[in-house]
């Protein structure tokens, strides 16, 4: 029985040009999106796949956890992109106020009523979609859109990476695009760069008046990323040297 292999994008983690080398290496019918909107729940989506397109699809792909080994008997071959966890969630903040109308939390960020300074420090009430959130350590964790994070989370996340197909970075995103279609056997003629934004993330946070004790804040609130992002890249390094 053949694999699946399975994108785990973080979002605002080089995902959406990943996806331009998915779409070019593997036909329409045998590729399995997954983003949803706000309320959809996943498991739903994967039961109704269950016995369709989960027994003859190549790959599945989206801001989805590491879950989809739970819904059929095929081997799972997940693979995903970190990125600095504080660099991510301003990039998120910032995409999601400017250029994503459509989200949940675009119409509070974008109108101040949820300012960055509380993004960072995850006090707003309510949904998810509003807080900084430590969004690799969850999904790899096999965690659904939660609004805390723990350490038995981390610890989970943490095994998942080691057991990944391939893991590779943002911040060494060319050589980690060459490793990754070795691995998956891609042609990377059809690679191309989607969703970068034009306006920095220094230059962004000079416009929010962003401050140092923000930044601090926010490293706090992701501080299972943080560790995470750091165990990935020790991890890395120590395969090389091998």
């Amino acid at each position: 029985m053949e694999k699946i292999d399975v994108f785990i994008h973080i979002p605002k983690a080089a995902g959406s040009s990943i996806r331009s080398l998915i779409e070019a290496n593997y036909p329409p019918k045998l590729r399995v999106p997954c983003y949803r909107k706000q309320g959809v729940e996943l498991h739903g989506i994967f039961e109704q796949h269950r016995n369709t397109r989960l027994k003859d699809c190549a790959v599945v792909f989206g801001h989805i956890p590491v879950v989809v080994h739970n819904y059929t008997d095929r081997h799972c071959n997940y693979f995903t992109f970190l990125r600095d966890p504080v660099a991510r969630a301003i990039s998120e903040y910032k995409f999601i106020k400017h250029d994503l109308p459509s989200h949940p939390a675009h119409e509070a960020f974008s109108s101040g009523k949820v300012s960055f300074s509380a993004y960072c420090a995850a006090t707003t009430t309510g949904e998810f979609y509003f807080s900084a959130v430590s969004k690799a350590t969850q999904l790899l964790a096999g965690v659904d859109r939660v609004k805390g994070c723990d350490d038995a989370m981390l610890e989970k996340a943490k095994r998942t990476l080691m057991n990944m197909g391939y893991f590779g970075f943002f911040h060494d995103f060319v050589v980690a695009v060459e490793e990754c279609a070795a691995y998956l056997g891609w042609n990377t003629e059809g690679y191309e760069m989607r969703n970068v934004s034009s306006v920095s993330n220094t230059d962004f946070l000079a416009r929010e008046g962003a401050t140092e004790r923000d930044i601090e804040v926010l490293r706090n609130t992701l501080r299972h990323d943080i560790e995470l992002f750091d165990f990935a890249l020790s991890t890395k390094e120590k395969r090389r040297q091998h």
